[in-house]
């Protein structure tokens, strides 16, 4: 068991797509999840309660570990340990076993990874903090792992009162992470950019020859498993082929004026301005703005659908027609809030005192940040030299009332890769 864990623990992240977590959402799941078929079949390893859980990245990482790991795991392990490919997968994604003479296999997918505090998350809040040098509680690693206990009688791995106040620091750092790092306007700016500006190029290479410019991105390159498996695509190599459409076509009919307009942000900087800065400058704006409940209360459920743009898409671009601006030069971006007591209800992980198992919140008063934030918000992002106009015109397309979606002549536009 350890040694599985201990596979699962160093190799679950080498799924990872070029930029991370925002170029994973070019998977193509169905893709990967065939390639799994293929690689578990060959090795007889039991695939079919895994590869339709986790996310895609955690995916391609089993993918990864079998294809390519397989040989050299067992060839190096160590004689007295067994390896479980199944299980060592099922870690990854978090696929736990329904039944219940599995539950010791059930606590060690949990440590690795579960819905409260795990060791990947435990990785990226103390790495993160380090990495953007924001303030944050310090967090006692070594006490923290002595404070693991496991209790047979239970079924669970709990962590002792000693530990209380290490696991009260994580819960603030993470806090901290998502609201300093990840709701950071420049971050979510800029994560959004890259997004739409790959989502462009691989529309562009969906038209071949009927394309009327020449900028594209053929997303097998970059985003297939035989990309992240076999040549090892890294952030530069997506980052060259993004930026050679900025510094080597010197003939601007050859690009498409979006191109034109996005790499100039990405390349020079020329990032827009938002309307807010923070989550309490969003509150604070739609409370001074809008000031019907029913309207703010419409208009977050329809800015803050992250599978569906159409509405974000329709406000920008009337917005763009009444301050006579081009397509990319104004954004809606939503973000939802995950701060960790809004996230977990119930807490799967547990506090050990004097014989009794406690959640957190018992114990140590919480930061409500429900109470203060919805579940999900969302930037506005215009030219700095028009942003009062910009504000003035998504404050009247809002209040004028948006209109049903059937009434809304912008089409969904999908990638082939990811159809």
């Amino acid at each position: 068991m350890l040694f599985n864990l201990s596979i699962a623990a160093l190799l679950h992240d080498v799924g990872h797509a070029p930029m991370s977590h925002l170029g994973e959402k070019f998977y193509n799941v169905e893709k990967i999840k065939q390639e799994i078929a293929v690689v578990c079949d060959s090795k007889e390893i039991a695939y079919d309660k895994f590869y339709n859980i986790g996310a895609p990245h955690e995916l391609m990482s089993c993918y990864i570990i079998i294809k390519y790991f397989y040989n050299i795991i067992q060839c190096n392990k160590p004689s007295k340990y067994g390896v479980d490919f199944e299980l060592i997968c099922r870690m990854i994604v978090g696929a736990k076993f329904s039944d219940d003479d599995q539950w010791f296999k059930n606590l060690a997918i949990e440590v690795l990874n579960s819905k409260t505090i795990d060791m990947d998350k435990l990785d990226y809040i103390i790495r993160d903090p380090l990495m953007t040098g924001i303030s944050v509680p310090p967090i006692d690693v070594s006490r923290f792992f002595r404070g693991l206990k496991y209790l047979p009688e239970y079924h669970k791995v709990v962590i002792e009162k000693q530990a209380i106040t290490v696991v009260q620091n994580i819960i603030d750092t993470r806090d901290c992470l998502y609201l300093l790092v990840c709701n950071h306007h420049i971050a979510v700016y800029t994560d959004f950019v890259f997004e739409f500006y790959i989502k462009h190029l691989m529309l562009k290479d969906d038209k071949g020859e009927n394309a009327k410019t020449k900028d594209k991105l053929v997303a097998r390159d970059f985003f297939s498993c035989d990309a992240i498996g076999e040549r090892l695509v890294t952030d530069n190599d997506l980052m060259y082929e993004l930026k050679k459409y900025y510094t080597n076509v010197t003939d601007t009919k050859k690009i498409s004026s979006y191109t034109q307009i996005i790499t100039s942000q990405i390349f020079e900087r020329k990032f827009l301005t938002p309307l807010w800065k923070d989550l309490y400058g969003f509150k604070l704006f739609l409370h001074e703005y809008i000031t019907d409940d029913s309207v703010r209360k419409d208009l977050l459920v329809k800015m803050c659908d992250s599978e569906d743009y159409i509405y974000r898409r329709y406000v920008a671009r009337e917005i763009n027609r009444a301050i006579i601006r081009k397509h990319g030069e104004v954004f809606i971006v939503p973000r939802s809030n995950k701060f960790y007591f809004m996230d977990n209800k119930s807490s799967e992980f547990y506090i050990y005192i004097d014989g009794n198992l406690k959640d957190i919140s018992e114990l140590l008063p919480q930061k409500k940040y429900g109470e203060l934030h919805s579940g999900a918000a969302f930037y506005v992002y215009g030219p700095q030299d028009d942003i009062e106009k910009v504000k003035e015109e998504f404050v009247k397309v809002v209040k004028n009332g948006l209109p049903s979606k059937d009434k809304i002549d912008y089409p969904e536009s999908k990638p082939k890769w990811l159809q």
